[in-house]
């Protein structure tokens, strides 16, 4: 399980290990040598975009 989670402990994406693997990407659009790459890139903005948003809740 791949988490990002705020200072106070509240969880604003998590991924399960086996859909991050069985995400799907073309490597050659996105230059990244590697799925997993482009895969855990996209997480982490993805992750960072929700954390914003609950910032701006709070």
């Amino acid at each position: 399980m791949m988490l990002i989670a705020l200072s106070n402990g509240s969880v604003v994406h998590k991924m399960n290990a086996n859909d991050f693997l069985d995400m799907e990407v073309t490597i050659m659009e996105h230059g990244f040598s590697e799925p997993a790459a482009h895969n855990y890139i996209r997480f982490l903005h993805e992750g960072i975009q929700k954390a914003e948003v609950a910032l701006q809740d709070q």
